[in-house]
């Protein structure tokens, strides 16, 4: 069964009703089609939409068909509609609009607007799903919910053309808002930094920075990241991935911007952040009323016992699937850490609460499993940054709609809460693993006590005499007894095993003076004498999730390289330059004799510092003629993309910074930093040299290939007037005129 959210398009226009379904398709949306609201209500039998794209002239609110429509679709509301405009006049907003929940859209239709469009709306939706919610809870402890007080909406209105500033200064305020106008990112700053507005509308370009940079700067900072952006530009096939996925925009206006379209936006963008304002009050009477762990000021596990059930049903009606994740630590030391990352690194309207001592639950909506897992890897990425050990964190998922809507079985299959004896409950990843405790009779009590912990899976075999256990479907295997007699024992099992990369850990009980430490094998993790069974369960944990991870390293590397073929095969010119980047730079670190890893690091950013190209329009980077400075300004994204794309996969970490800062100068006129000299990373100074090389004696649209002679020159000119590190080039054109 597809959990996706199903989007209903009613036009009269068959051509549409074909380009609107193929363009939300392949934005993996499942859609359905009908010429006219009669024949939507026979499709609804198929299933309840989550969002109706229609024509306006069809949502009038007169129209007997269309509020019949309505009337079928009463139990699924708040169900917001994108009514379809002509772009031909100055227009009017439609009185069938409904402000704050519905919005528009002008034909031609672009994919830009659409997305960002759908994407917001089915967002609001989940917003006011979760204020029910809250003001559910508060009312239940006799409690008043939080309302904002606003009298009129602060816009800040950042754009540096005049004409623009004025035309759509005189817009919004027609509204009624109090319209703040800022003319470059740094008095916007200044603004947002003095008063925070209600919402900012952010021209793509500036002369001192550009829309995308200050972008993810306010979605980054705790203050700032509700507050709605809402960008201006003149690029219809720009893609949301290239500003940032959740750290980018909430919607566009392309230009030249239509009167309708901009008092659509701006009102549904207001109505979003008094809805993020009346979560955040609401949140302050929780913390108020204790409701709240006082170190994190996280919701505790009150509210969310409360919530889950009402997030099952109101998710159930709207047939909208969520994933909750439990997280919990190995023991309290690092909770905060833990509890700061997770907070930092989800969605404005993911959910978080603190579930026990040591205990995180997550909600994430509108997110499969196989989407919680990444944003999961995410969190344990970035938790291990801030000191956070990913073997100290377990967890376990549930996808809900996925795997059902019973709140019970959901319950238990996340074992919620604590056991009478006052441990967490077990969870049931580790159940998958067989364990083999091999050697004298104690094995009996370790297994009893591994399946305490939640390895079901685990069997003793006592040892006697010449016969051996069958170890062939063995995840790992324990060995235990005096240190006299394991080698042997050792060597009899290993030969048996399919995978020598299975764990093996030996416990000793004994040593003698004349014991053979040399005859154990190199491979085995040793538990001395006198070791804790929690120490050993520990060792046997971390060494699960190595072979785990050295499993998921060549499944990355295999879909890495499946990629970089994608990146390149649509261009012939470029085809095998990212190779070809990195055979040099891993020369050229050997002859600079770095360490292996660095010159490991030097392979996978030479293969992957391009691979952000991947999400930038095609018609840009097989653009004949010089960029435009919006379009430069887009094919500057690609490092930050690239380093997104790859943030968070363990073999890639090292290369992070080259993929991030290839494109910096010595000069600092580089970019996306501007750093200068010893500020940028050295092995990104050392891709740079090859990365432009081998760009210059390609063939590019706008120009032909140089000669390698010529190449050279130039290299060596631009390191000499400050662009490259001139060490790093003279070592590098000694070596290919070496070859």
């Amino acid at each position: 069964m597809s959990w996706k959210p199903l989007i209903h398009i009613i036009s009269p226009d068959a051509d549409e009703r074909g380009t609107l379904r193929a363009q939300l398709l392949g934005a993996d949306y499942n859609v359905l089609v009908a010429h006219d609201p009669g024949e939507a209500i026979d499709k609804l039998k198929e299933g309840t939409p989550h969002l109706i794209v229609i024509d306006q002239e069809q949502a009038d609110a007169d129209s007997a068909d269309f509020a019949a429509l309505v009337h079928h679709l009463e139990g699924a509301s708040p169900l917001p509609y994108l009514l379809l405009m002509d772009n031909n006049s100055e227009g009017t907003v439609p009185l069938s609009l409904r402000e704050g929940l519905d919005d528009t859209l002008m034909r031609p239709v672009n994919t830009l607007e659409l997305l960002a469009r759908v994407r917001s709306l089915l967002r609001n939706r989940q917003l006011l799903g979760q204020i029910r919610i809250q003001e559910m809870f508060l009312r239940q402890k006799k409690l008043e919910p939080y309302v904002p007080e606003i009298l009129q909406p602060t816009v800040l209105l950042v754009e540096d053309e005049a004409a623009q500033l004025q035309k759509i200064g005189d817009l919004i305020s027609k509204i009624p808002c109090m319209v703040i106008k800022a003319q470059s990112s740094s008095e916007a700053l200044q603004h947002i930094k003095d008063d925070p507005p209600q919402l900012v509308i952010i021209d793509f370009l500036f002369p001192d920075q550009d829309g995308l940079e200050l972008c993810r700067y306010l979605k980054r900072l705790a203050d700032t990241r509700t507050i709605p952006l809402l960008m201006l530009t003149s690029m219809p096939e720009l893609d949301n991935r290239i500003v940032g996925m959740d750290a980018g925009p909430d919607d566009y206006l392309v230009k030249p911007v239509n009167p309708v379209e901009v008092i659509t936006r701006v009102r549904r963008l207001l109505a979003r952040q008094a809805g993020h304002m009346r979560l955040s009050g609401n949140m302050q009477i929780l913390n108020n009323i204790g409701l709240t762990d006082q170190e994190t000021g996280i919701p505790g596990d009150e509210f969310f016992r409360f919530s889950y059930p009402e997030l099952i049903r109101w998710s159930q009606r709207a047939q909208l699937p969520f994933t909750i994740v439990r997280m919990r630590l190995a023991t309290k030391e690092n909770f905060y850490r833990l509890a700061t990352t997770v907070h930092s690194t989800l969605r404005n309207f993911d959910m978080i609460f603190v579930t026990g001592e040591a205990d995180l639950s997550l909600i994430l909506p509108e997110t499969q499993s196989d989407q919680a897992q990444i944003a999961l890897s995410r969190i344990l990425s970035r938790a291990e940054v801030n000191g956070v050990p990913p073997w100290e964190v377990r967890s376990a998922m549930v996808s809900v709609g996925e795997e059902g809507w019973d709140s019970g079985e959901i319950r238990k299959k996340l074992k919620i809460g604590k056991m009478e004896d006052g441990t967490m409950a077990d969870f049931d990843a580790d159940g998958d693993n067989r364990i083999l405790v091999v050697g004298d009779k104690s094995g009996v009590n370790l297994v009893q006590l591994l399946k305490e912990e939640g390895f079901s899976n685990a069997e003793a075999f006592v040892f006697e005499g010449d016969k051996l256990p069958d170890i062939r479907n063995a995840n790992a295997v324990i060995i235990q007894g005096d240190l006299d007699k394991i080698p042997d024992l050792a060597h009899q099992l290993l030969p048996a095993l399919p995978d020598p990369s299975t764990p093996i850990i030996v416990q000793y009980s004994e040593r003698s003076e004349d014991s053979d430490l040399t005859a154990l094998p190199e491979s085995a993790d040793y538990i001395p004498p006198g070791a804790s069974n929690d120490y050993l369960i520990h060792r046997l944990r971390r060494s699960l999730d190595m072979v785990q991870a050295q499993s998921d390293a060549k499944e990355v590397e295999s879909f890495i390289l499946r990629l970089i073929r994608l990146m390149e095969e649509g261009d012939s010119d470029v085809l095998g330059h990212s190779q070809q980047v990195a055979i040099w730079a891993v020369r050229l670190g050997g002859r600079m004799e770095l360490s292996p890893e660095e010159i490991e690091a030097l392979k996978w950013g030479g293969l992957l510092h391009d691979i952000g190209k991947l999400f930038l329009p095609g018609k840009i980077l097989s653009k004949s003629r010089m960029l435009t400075a919006e379009e430069f300004a887009i094919t500057k994204s690609h490092p930050r993309l690239g380093f997104d794309l790859c943030n968070g996969i363990g073999i890639l970490e090292p290369a992070l910074p080259i993929i991030k800062y290839h494109h910096e100068r010595m000069d600092g006129k580089g970019y996306p930093g501007g750093l200068r000299g010893d500020k940028i990373p050295l092995l990104a100074r050392i891709i740079a040299v090859p990365d432009v090389f081998d760009t210059l004696i390609r063939r590019r649209p706008y120009r032909p290939a140089f000669p390698v002679e010529e190449a050279s020159k130039i290299v060596m000119s631009e390191a000499e007037k400050g662009m490259w590190d001139i060490n790093i080039a003279k070592q590098f054109l000694e070596m290919i005129q070496r070859k």
